[in-house]
């Protein structure tokens, strides 16, 4: 006689302490809802799904929470060294060429979450992630035409505004396409040069020095 066997729990790669259950499986409310459909591709060609949930041909593990994941040290220590090379790179901030340098890579920010977006072809986190982009944009845009000290703290206060979103956007909504690694990396990027602006800020306000 055949025996039809299947697993009642699964395990997940990128999070190792977190176990998925078959509902069936479970005789109390989980107290959890969904949030988003997998293997669509494969679904019965009967059933319709009707909500308004994201739709993905497949399973990724960057679909669990990364709550548990340890930090990326490595992820971190690439991102604080390419901090370093970009402050002296683009000078200190008092310059007007400076500030309009510093401005326009804040404006590029939001178009790697874009990317990573329409590379897992997750469209609702698209649509998320060009909501949230007018916010640094507008600071990038304020900051390039004002070109003053205030322009530097606008600027400042961009980086470091976006170094909280990269640590915090998995609360907010998953983009199925960013990299685990990403919020450490572009997170130790934002908060140097947002904390090394606010300095060069407030070394001008003591010296009384306007931005040349």
């Amino acid at each position: 006689m055949r025996e039809l066997r299947s697993s009642l729990y699964t395990k997940f790669g990128a999070n190792p302490n977190v176990y998925g259950f078959p509902l069936c499986t479970l005789d109390t409310d989980p107290e959890v809802r969904p949030e988003r459909h997998v293997f669509v591709e494969n679904k019965a060609p009967w059933f319709d799904i009707k909500d308004d949930l994201p739709q993905h041909c497949e399973f990724d593990d960057r679909f669990v929470n990364r709550g548990e994941t340890p930090m990326n040290l490595t992820a971190l220590v690439v991102g604080t060294s390419l901090a370093v090379i970009i402050v002296k790179k683009l000078g200190q901030g008092r310059s007007v060429k400076s500030i309009q340098l510093y401005a326009a890579l804040l404006a590029t920010f939001p178009v790697y979450y874009f990317v990573f977006a329409i590379w897992a072809s997750d469209f609702a986190a698209l649509y998320q992630e060009i909501l949230v982009s007018f916010g640094f944009l507008l600071l990038a845009f304020i900051a390039y035409k004002i070109r003053s000290v205030a322009g530097v703290i606008a600027l400042a206060i961009g980086y470091i505004a976006h170094a909280i979103y990269d640590v915090a956007h998995d609360e907010l909504f998953v983009n199925s396409g960013m990299p685990n690694w990403w919020p450490e990396f572009c997170g130790a990027v934002d908060v140097i040069i947002g904390l090394y602006l606010l300095y060069i800020a407030g070394e001008t306000m003591k010296g009384r020095r306007p931005t040349q």
